[in-house]
């Protein structure tokens, strides 16, 4: 199920139209999830269906297209059963692996972070045709939790980049 996520979401950064955006930036804090992150310029918002061993379920993502880069974030809730019989650092193996796996990628880099006192990961994958995807994924209660960069090499070091990563917080519901 973690891996369809991962999928959804990579799928929306190559559906993500681009358009220049005026650097102004805002908040994304959808209602009751629980996690929120500033993006530069409007975002789009997308909804999709996910079909697993679990079910159907929902995922949710805001993205911002930049010429040669976009800006994401997204979530998707798990079912009790699920979020129950795994730790979050298998749920977080998940969403890392299907990340790599979408991009046809390598992971370059990783490390384990606290999002707000949460457990959390920061990775970097190096994705064909010269993209780098630079990611942070993290859990607030059954919802995972993604805000990925993608752009040149080079990218994973962009203030802008560091602006986003940085900005993800879990919030009272």
């Amino acid at each position: 199920m973690i891996r369809l996520a991962a999928a959804f979401f990579i799928s929306c950064l190559v559906l993500l139209p681009l358009h220049a955006h005026a650097q102004r930036w805002a908040v994304f804090q959808p209602e009751g999830i629980g996690y929120s992150v500033e993006l530069p310029g409007e975002w789009k918002i997308e909804t999709g269906d996910l079909n697993s061993k679990a079910g159907t379920q929902k995922f949710y993502s805001a993205g911002v297209g930049m010429p040669g880069r976009s800006y994401l974030t997204g979530y998707s809730s798990y079912p009790e059963n699920i979020v129950r019989a795994a730790t979050v650092s298998v749920l977080l193996d998940g969403a890392r692996n299907g990340a790599i796996e979408n991009l046809k990628g390598q992971l370059r880099t990783e490390e384990r972070i606290l999002i707000s006192n949460l457990p959390g990961r920061h990775f970097i994958i190096d994705a064909p045709g010269n993209l780098v995807a630079v990611m942070n994924v993290f859990m607030v209660g059954n919802n995972l939790i993604q805000v990925i960069v993608v752009g040149p090499t080079g990218i994973e070091l962009e203030p802008n980049t560091i602006r986003v990563l940085q900005s993800l917080k879990a919030v009272r519901q």
